[in-house]
């Protein structure tokens, strides 16, 4: 069984936001994609593949590889899968700005893990998402104007659903 249908049948874990399974991201399969504006501090230009986390148990967690350069990759995680108190409200502008399909587009957020098994922490970076154009396979991390938006915003209860099913 490949680690996608696992990710599929898994059910055990329950975002204790709404008590009910991790959502699936939409994207389930590995997307090359070009970021015209790169990451922050790793230049522009650059593809990257978006795939899976290779241990389902880490599921909505996704990967991003750089395609020159594998060992540059990052966690990233989906807006989608996450509680809407940590949603970036208004992206339009960068949809326009950037001639990004808002129908196609998602917001994902890079993710930093702070200690580790039961001091795990997750938090992400609200203040500069990262947009994919899934249709067009573009990309962009993109600095929001809004200076209440956190550089690192934990995310006490996913962190906590997340230990639960990676810790034996």
């Amino acid at each position: 069984m490949s680690h996608i249908e696992a990710k599929k049948q898994d059910t055990s874990s329950c975002t204790p936001m709404e008590h009910r399974a991790f959502e699936q991201p939409e994207v389930l399969t590995e997307e090359a994609l070009f970021f015209h504006h790169g990451i922050i501090g790793f230049g522009n230009d650059q593809r990257y593949t978006l795939t899976p986390f290779p241990r389902a148990e880490y599921a909505p967690l996704q990967l991003l590889i750089h395609h020159q350069n594998p060992s540059i990759h990052f966690l990233i995680v989906c807006d989608q899968v996450l509680d809407k108190k940590y949603h970036v409200s208004d992206l339009s502008h960068v949809h326009q700005i950037f001639g990004y399909n808002a129908a196609t587009t998602k917001c994902y957020f890079i993710v930093t893990v702070l200690g580790q098994g039961a001091e795990m922490l997750v938090a992400i970076n609200q203040r500069a998402p990262v947009l994919i154009d899934h249709a067009g396979k573009r990309a962009g991390q993109h600095i929001m104007a809004d200076t209440q938006l956190p550089l690192s915003m934990p995310l006490p209860e996913f962190s906590v659903a997340l230990r639960a099913r990676i810790t034996p």
